[in-house]
């Protein structure tokens, strides 16, 4: 039996109306539509959700499997893997996709789109507080406890409600409190063989040493011997929520099995990321994320691990970098790939070769290549030594910076070109 609910959907603190989503719970085809408020396109600051959910009036229909059935960016405000499982684990039973969505601890939530019930009450507000970093210790054990199933699943996936239930990927993690900064505490697995939570400090640091905008990070607990690594929400500026949508809901990606493409982003950047001078930064600034995610390895590059945020004045920019794995078991292929041209291979020819889809000329492209090589190559294992990792730790990492592509960046001729 088919169940009508209405949900009004809000932005920030000030909870500005945005719009309304109607969600039909039926357990063989759930659906979803979604309407502008006529105030909210009346509004001279207000903005689309994403580039395809035009600012229009009138309903847009959706459905799908599991996410799908809503609109992508309201989609990007609801949890992920991790989330779901404790969501799910709590719930003891598994829940709808609208109550995935509204389970979510509000405070926590991704970006800043909020959700009022029929009772006119913020979504939710039955989870417990955030949690702050002196509860790393008591989290950190939850999460191993979680994930290994040796405990009472659901008694654990209730304490961790409210922390662990907003955060996407499939790696245990919580939302905390870094003082006053919100922040993201992700924890070892209990299926490392390598210290992850160390190499990915150390990754978007370097990742800032070579000219990326990369979030903030850090380790608590670093004397341990499962160090948490925690990252700075780029999403917040104090209390207040920055409008965020990933990459898959940028394009408007509705099947993550379709093949993607980094210039299916530019494609959507040229007409979203502000006047020209402002669209060829970001361009030039995705064409780096390109050349870094070759060099050090990164293979788990796919949609959801690029974002946007809507900045002033009125634009989207590409949000800090995040999620960068150094991967050194074999140079598979990129989830996302550099164009059709080349497929998913990690190619630092192909890279150079579609340089001026990205408004960048081959023959500086090439320049950036081989100075961001040659940083990389000089520095990545004494950033990783500085996060404690060891001589073998570094040795097993080597793979993933020492590898044939990147020869070919430090081959390239150092031609007398000046990298603007």
């Amino acid at each position: 039996m088919s169940k009508k609910r209405r949900i009004q959907v809000v932005l920030g603190e000030t909870q500005h109306i945005v719009g309304e989503l109607i969600f039909i719970e039926n357990p063989l085809r759930p659906h979803s539509a979604f309407s502008y408020d006529e105030t909210w396109i009346a509004n001279p600051t207000a903005f689309a959700l994403s580039p395809s959910l035009k600012l229009t009036s009138g309903w847009v229909s959706f459905s799908g499997r599991g996410r799908n059935v809503l609109p992508s960016p309201i989609a990007d405000a609801a949890p992920d893997n991790w989330g779901r499982s404790v969501i799910q684990a709590s719930m003891g039973r598994v829940p709808s996709e609208l109550e995935f969505l509204l389970s979510v601890n509000d405070r926590a939530r991704t970006g800043a789109l909020r959700f009022v019930d029929e009772n006119k009450e913020v979504r939710s507000t039955d989870t417990p507080p955030v949690p702050r970093t002196p509860s790393l210790v008591d989290l950190r054990r939850l999460n191993q406890h979680f994930e290994s199933r040796d405990c009472d699943v659901q008694k654990v996936a209730r304490e961790l409600r409210g922390g662990g239930d907003s955060i996407g990927g499939a790696r245990p993690k919580s939302a905390v409190y870094d003082r006053t900064t919100l922040s993201i505490a992700k924890y070892s697995s209990v299926k490392d063989d390598l210290p992850v939570e160390r190499m990915e400090v150390a990754t978007l640091r370097l990742a800032k040493d070579v000219g990326i905008r990369a979030s903030t990070a850090r380790l608590e607990l670093e004397n341990s011997t499962h160090p948490i690594a925690i990252i700075h929400r780029f999403d917040r500026e104090g209390e207040n929520r920055v409008p965020y949508i990933s990459g898959r809901s940028f394009i408007d990606l509705r099947d993550d099995d379709d093949p993607v493409y980094y210039t299916d982003l530019v494609d959507v950047m040229r007409g979203s990321c502000g006047n020209g001078e402002q669209t060829l930064a970001e361009l030039k600034e995705l064409y780096r994320r390109v050349l870094f995610t070759i060099l050090v390895s990164n293979t788990d590059d796919h949609m959801k691990n690029h974002g946007f945020l809507w900045t002033q004045p009125g634009r989207w920019s590409l949000s800090p970098a995040f999620d960068i794995n150094p991967q050194p078991f074999g140079r598979t292929h990129l989830k996302t790939g550099i164009s059709e041209l080349s497929g998913l291979q990690p190619s630092i020819q192909a890279a150079i070769e579609v340089a001026p889809l990205f408004e960048i000329e081959e023959q500086i492209a090439s320049r950036m290549v081989f100075e961001m090589a040659t940083k990389i190559q000089n520095t990545w294992r004494r950033k990783c030594a500085q996060v404690g990792m060891t001589d073998r730790d570094i040795l097993n990492y080597e793979p993933a910076f020492v590898h044939s592509e990147m020869k070919i960046a430090l081959n390239l001729a150092k031609v007398s070109v000046v990298v603007p």
